[in-house]
């Protein structure tokens, strides 16, 4: 008899991965692949555990590359920086690890905190508008949060 299951398992394995993601890019501004490659990882792990097959995320990947490459263009056009390499390749990772609905909820809470977060550091000048805010972090958050806000629905 267990005390947790094994999606509850997985799940912890992954906050875990996404806080040593959060904490490394919010330090150094960059995403260590190998913990990219975990999340990967879990994600198949998990769809093996969950009975569901590769094709059911198909949607949520080709979501997230729309969204990307509509995030890319849009830099272009206003000649800003957009995300890094980890934060695309982080988005993709959480892609496999979430259906459609919880990729997108997970992006609204990601860039919402980001700009409450960026817009309260400008307002105490603690940043300038050319400055670079790690991403990483508010994608983790907002992965946390999803998988808590999805666990209580369900139960």
């Amino acid at each position: 008899m267990s005390f947790l299951t094994q999606p509850q398992i997985v799940n912890l394995s992954f906050c875990a991965i996404l806080i040593a993601i959060a904490v490394g890019d919010f330090k150094t501004h960059r995403i260590d692949n190998r913990l990219i490659l975990a999340l990967i990882g879990l994600a198949l792990f998990r769809m093996l555990i969950g009975g569901a097959g590769f094709g059911q995320q198909l949607l949520p990947v080709a979501l997230a590359l729309a969204f990307l490459a509509l995030g890319k263009l849009l830099a272009g056009l206003l000649k800003r920086p957009s995300l890094g390499a980890g934060d695309y390749k982080l988005i993709i990772a959480l892609a496999l690890y979430f259906n459609c609905d919880q990729l997108v909820d997970m992006l609204v809470v990601a860039f919402t905190s980001a700009a409450i977060y960026v817009i309260i550091l400008m307002a105490l000048k603690r940043i300038k508008t050319t400055e670079v805010v790690a991403f990483g972090p508010f994608l983790a958050l907002a992965s946390a949060v999803v998988l808590l806000f999805d666990s209580v629905k369900v139960m």
